[in-house]
Formats: structure tokens, sequence, C-alpha cells
């Protein structure tokens, strides 16, 4: 597959994973759309890092999934 067909495939179901697991945090704190945005690009190439992990070690976004489950989110 190539890197758009990728994303085209991937950035749907990482888009409803973002907005179901972000949605009471953003009621709550009242957060701006470019935190969802944030979110949005972090986990969707945290994904493209996994699909092409045999081909070249994942880094950045990988390191930041270890915040991201502990519950933590970038803020700034």
């Amino acid at each position: 597959m190539r890197w758009n067909d990728v994303v085209d495939a991937v950035k749907p179901v990482a888009q409803t994973l973002v907005r179901e697991k972000t949605r009471d945090m953003i009621e709550e704190h009242n957060l701006p759309a470019v935190f969802i945005g944030t979110v949005d690009w972090d986990i969707l190439h945290l994904c493209m890092e996994a699909e092409y992990a045999d081909v070249y070690l994942p880094g950045f976004y990988a390191c930041q999934a270890y915040s991201y489950v502990k519950g933590h989110v970038p803020c700034g």
C-alpha cells in the first residue's frame, strides 16, 4: 500500500477513537478545537509509525503513546 492509501484507511478509525476518548475531557475543560486537531495528528501518526514499523522503527509518536496510555495529553 502507498502512504496516502494507508492514511485514508486509518484516519477515520483513529479520529473516531480520539473523539470517543477525549469527549468528556473536552467538555469538562472547554478545550479549543486545536486540542482535538493535535491529538488527531498524534494518534494518526502513531498509527502510521506502527504500520511501517517493519521498514523503519517507530520513534517520536510511539514515545508519545506512553503518555496517552497513562491518560496524559499534550498541553501548552
